[in-house]
């Protein structure tokens, strides 16, 4: 195959295959429904919640 382009995309483009745009990671990341609370995502969870409220200062709910 004769490769004469390149193509870079932003996040905008994997939206269309589903996937969360940057402003909506954050809160795609730490949505535990779904998940057993007593696991061990919950308790990952838990620690990105703390890190992004300590490091940002969000308060992620």
């Amino acid at each position: 195959m004769d490769k004469k382009h390149a193509f870079i995309v932003g996040a905008g483009f994997s939206n269309h295959a589903g996937l969360p745009l940057a402003s909506q990671f954050t809160k795609n990341l730490l949505n535990i429904e779904g998940l057993r609370l007593d696991g061990p995502t919950a308790l990952q969870v838990d620690f990105i919640k703390k890190f992004v409220s300590d490091i940002y200062g969000h308060d992620l709910a």
